[in-house]
Order: C-alpha cells, then sequence, then structure tokens
C-alpha cells in the first residue's frame, strides 16, 4: 500500500510542472497584447509627429509669403519715384488770330510756336528760342478759332526763376518750321505775334516765370502781318 503511493508522487509534480509552463504562456499572451496596444501608442505619436511637420510647412509658406509681398511693396515704391519730375517738361495753351489776313492771304498754312527769351518787336527781331511746336495745315481763316499748342522741351535749356515768352507766326505757304533744325522765319504777308504791333489792343507774346513745372493756359495771338 505504501509502495503504491510512491509512484504517485512524480506524476503529481509533472502535472505541477504542466501548469505552470501554461500558465507562463498565458502570461506572455497578454504582455504581447499589451505590446500592441504599446504600439499603437507609438502610431498616435507618429501622427502627432506629421501634425508638427506640417505646421512647420505652414509656418514657412506664409514666411515667403510675407516676402512676396514686402517686395511688391518695395516695386510699388520705386515705380512713383519721379511723379510730377522727369528732365522733360510741357509749356502748353492755345493760338490765335485777331490780325486782318494780307489780301494776298488765306489764312491757311503751318504755324510755328516757340518758347523764347522775348517777343519780336522793333528793337528784338531775332530772340533767342529754346524749343518750339509745329501745327501743320492749319486754318485759321476764321479769326474766331483757336489751336491748342504743347510744347515739349529739356528743363535743361531754361534757367529756374527765368522769366520766358511763347512767340509764334504762320507759314502760308505751308513750309517747315524748321523744329529742331534751322528754324524758319515768317516772309512778308504772314501773320504773327509782334510786340509793338499796332492792333488794338496790342497782345504781346504771353510770358511765363520757369520755375521747374510745365506751363499751361498760355494765349497767344497772332496780332501783326509781316510787313517784309
Amino acid at each position: 500500500m505504501k509502495s503504491k503511493a510512491l509512484w504517485l508522487v512524480p506524476l503529481i509534480g509533472l502535472l505541477l510542472v504542466l501548469g505552470f509552463a501554461s500558465a507562463c504562456s498565458s502570461s506572455s499572451d497578454d504582455n504581447g497584447n499589451n505590446g500592441g496596444a504599446d504600439g499603437d501608442t507609438d502610431a498616435d505619436g507618429d501622427a502627432d509627429s506629421g501634425a508638427d511637420g506640417d505646421a512647420d510647412t505652414d509656418g514657412d509658406t506664409d514666411t515667403d509669403t510675407d516676402a512676396d509681398t514686402d517686395t511688391d511693396a518695395d516695386s510699388d515704391t520705386d515705380s512713383s519715384v519721379g511723379d510730377g519730375g522727369g528732365d522733360m517738361l510741357v509749356v502748353s495753351g492755345d493760338v490765335a488770330r485777331t490780325v486782318a489776313l494780307a489780301t494776298t492771304g488765306d489764312g491757311k498754312g503751318t504755324v510755328c510756336v516757340v518758347v523764347a527769351d522775348g517777343c519780336p518787336s522793333i528793337t528784338n527781331q531775332n530772340p533767342q528760342t529754346f524749343g518750339g511746336f509745329e501745327i501743320l495745315n492749319a486754318d485759321m481763316s476764321n479769326p474766331s478759332t483757336k489751336i491748342p499748342f504743347g510744347i515739349e522741351l529739356a528743363k535743361s535749356a531754361l534757367k529756374n526763376g527765368s522769366v520766358y515768352v511763347v512767340m509764334g507766326f504762320m507759314k502760308e505757304d505751308g513750309s517747315a518750321c524748321g523744329i529742331g533744325g534751322t528754324p524758319s522765319k515768317p516772309v512778308k504777308g504772314d501773320p504773327v505775334s509782334f510786340e509793338n504791333a499796332t492792333a488794338t489792343p496790342p497782345k504781346p507774346c504771353p510770358k511765363f516765370t520757369y520755375n521747374g513745372q510745365d506751363v499751361s493756359g498760355l494765349e497767344l495771338d497772332l496780332n501783326f502781318i509781316m510787313p517784309f
């Protein structure tokens, strides 16, 4: 009876070992599942990291946009440089005729308007000129006609603070004024502006004082017929 009980001891030990091994295996599986959960946590971390990366990228884009805006602003500033300035000026107004035409004239031809240092007169028959404007095929047969002119010339040609005039005449033969080259001159019978004209009332050449700016609103009158 005693010997039968002894052989059961090894069997009981074997069963205990197998039960322990099974318990360890179950514990290992649980730990593996926990590891998978940890892996999910890592995946969330990666997503957070990606979101941070997108935020950084947007920040770079904002920086570029700001830079473009600044560049455009600089360009606008540069483009506004020279407003109301430049190297040229314009002297403008209207030319009319108040003198009666010569018996041989028809009041048609080329009108020449120039900026000068004085109006033609008995004592100043050849004033110095600085630039002019040519009106081809002008018709001033009607004394109420006014023709606009605009003389463009270099600012460097005039002296600041000095007084200048606009003088003019009509070439009834239709020839050129010689603007930019050898200036043409009126001939007998051509209407001209003349300071000592006997027209009533006399209308000398309009004057202006140069101050670096454009001049406008001048009224030039052809008030005399060239006598020779």
